[in-house]
């Protein structure tokens, strides 16, 4: 959304944002308002509800966005929350064109570990969430099969927008260096990296029993996963100790994103193995740093993982995807070639200026009024 704003009043439109005073979900204490490079931003209070964390109120929001003069509301996100209830009411109370942006997969609800999310999450994103996007002006998917689920919920105007990434600045020796000496990587490591928070769903287990099987056939793997603990951490490491590869597996935790972009230097292979990723962001920021991947059929992005670019392996089987790495780490050629495919469509393909342009167009069409044209012509 940041990266949207900022694009968006280079290009000279006035963007305000609205968002909660919080920080983690809890009330913080930032300023009410502020101008953050062009983007106004306001702040509002809010008082938590103790049912759930991510549904409090705000009656300043509602009182501000009840007056609030603007062309257009684009509303992110698809959650349980006062914020994008009554920013829908409003719109539709006040006649103003929005646009939802619900990052929304009918899948995802089954990965919650809590019964009572997974049963309210199905309700959300199957029941509730279609009566919300017919009546969008429009909504914006991210890939293929999203807009797929949105077609077949019966909404008519979808346009897909793949969020860009961006190139991180260049790496000095040093830099690269201290990285390599903090995590105890060496020249001879063949590094397959995984970024994604520690959590079962992004299935990190099943890469340990692949990286496993890689050490046991003689393949000199190391496995860097970078993330935040999100209490599976413990499991994972304890896979590593009974499979007898915790000398090669490293966790690095939440690191700098100095640090990231030496990580993604280090790696030979990038994998996201996934038992479910709305989007995968990854595979766009390994080819950005001219590295071949390997995804799940269960990542959103596996959609354009074709053959010349990356491996496409079946979720959840650590065979598959233990052979998928050897036949990559083994081929540098394969590697190279993959990992230039990559890079090409992301530079240019998938960039900030194109997905403004989508962004200016679909603002365009949604505000466009044929009486004003023809009053304005006469």
């Amino acid at each position: 959304m940041y990266q949207y704003a900022n694009a968006l009043v280079n290009r000279g439109h006035r963007v305000t944002v609205f968002t909660g005073n919080t920080f983690k979900l809890k009330p913080a204490k930032y300023p009410s308002e502020e101008i953050i490079k062009g983007i106004a931003v306001r702040r509002f209070k809010i008082c938590p509800l103790p049912l759930y964390d991510q549904f409090f109120l705000s009656f300043g929001f509602l009182i501000s966005l009840a007056s609030f003069q603007t062309d257009v509301i684009h509303l992110f996100s698809w959650i349980p929350s006062f914020f994008i209830f009554s920013t829908f009411m409003i719109a539709k109370l006040r006649g103003i064109p929005l646009i939802m942006y619900p990052q929304c997969y009918p899948e995802r609800s089954a990965y919650s570990p809590s019964l009572v999310k997974r049963l309210f999450g199905s309700f959300m994103d199957k029941a509730l969430g279609p009566i919300f996007f017919k009546r969008a002006d429009a909504v914006i998917a991210l890939t293929q099969k999203e807009a797929i689920f949105y077609k077949r919920a019966g909404v008519k105007k979808i346009e897909i927008v793949r969020e860009p990434v961006l190139e991180n600045k260049p790496l000095g020796w040093n830099s690269l260096g201290n990285f390599k000496r903090k995590f105890g990587i060496y020249r001879e490591d063949l590094v397959i990296l995984s970024v994604a928070r520690i959590v079962r769903y992004k299935g990190i287990h099943v890469l340990i029993y692949a990286v496993a099987h890689l050490l046991k056939n003689g393949v000199n793997a190391k496995l860097l996963v970078v993330g935040e603990d999100w209490g599976f951490l413990s499991k994972c490491l304890a896979l590593a100790a009974q499979l007898r590869c915790q000398s090669h597996v490293i966790f690095t935790g939440h690191i700098s994103e100095a640090e990231l972009s030496c990580a993604y230097e280090v790696a030979r292979v990038v994998v996201i193995p996934s038992f479910f990723e709305g989007y995968g962001r990854v595979v766009l920021e390994g080819w950005l740093h001219n590295k071949p991947v390997i995804v799940t059929e269960s990542v959103g992005l596996s959609e354009i993982v074709s053959p010349d670019r990356g491996l496409v392996v079946k979720t959840g089987d650590w065979q598959s995807l233990a052979a998928a790495l050897h036949r990559l780490l083994k081929d540098q050629e394969m590697q190279s070639k993959m990992a230039h495919k990559g890079f090409e469509l992301t530079k240019h393909h998938i960039t900030l200026q194109k997905a403004i342009d989508k962004l200016e167009a679909i603002y365009e069409h949604v505000t466009y009024n044929p009486r004003v044209e023809a009053e304005l012509r006469c």
